[in-house]
């Protein structure tokens, strides 16, 4: 088993499970976006996970407008009690947009939140993204590649959920507590 000295353990998945994963202290979990293939998770499905550093995830349509869709991400965290201050991840997967990811990162941070771009490492840079997790499914608990230097990296992929490591600096910016 990989070492993991000073990163988080993160899980993620399509549909929570019913309680958090052993040996894990965050989760990423899906809040909405025009091409969320899946349900986005409830309230109710956000009560187990309590405990755990909690990062919101939305996935973004190209196509629309980034600033629209920056407010909806930040107004669905705070519905579900991400107040300002916190990071939303948003989930560009293999996109190279730097215009739409600028005008959706700049209206994320004058919203009070911290937007981290979420994609492969093949294409993620091209979007100049500050924040970055990467996805790299290589089973190494490391946050650079190829020169490039991540905040989280996606490193392994199971049939029910995703691993991903996270800096210590970026844990400290996700989302903790009961959504009530």
């Amino acid at each position: 088993m990989a070492e993991y000295v000073g990163l988080h353990r993160c899980f993620d998945a399509e549909v929570p499970p019913i309680r958090p994963l052993p040996g894990f202290d965050s989760v990423l979990g899906y809040i909405g976006g025009a091409e969320l293939a899946g349900k986005p998770w409830t309230r109710e499905q956000w009560q187990p996970f309590a405990g755990l550093a909690q990062f919101p995830c939305y996935v973004p349509s190209l196509a629309r407008y980034a600033s629209a869709q920056a407010n909806e991400a930040c107004l669905l965290a705070r519905d579900l009690g991400w107040r300002p201050g916190r990071a939303i991840v948003f989930d560009l997967e293999t996109a190279k947009a730097p215009g739409w990811w600028s005008a959706c990162r700049e209206r994320t941070r004058e919203l009070g939140y911290v937007p981290v771009a979420y994609g492969s490492v093949s294409t993620l840079p091209y979007n100049r993204a500050a924040l970055m997790w990467g996805a790299d499914w290589n089973d190494v608990p490391e946050l650079v590649e190829d020169g490039q230097s991540f905040e989280a990296m996606q490193i392994e992929n199971t049939p029910a959920y995703d691993v991903s490591v996270v800096s210590h600096w970026l844990y400290l910016r996700a989302g903790t507590g009961a959504r009530t």
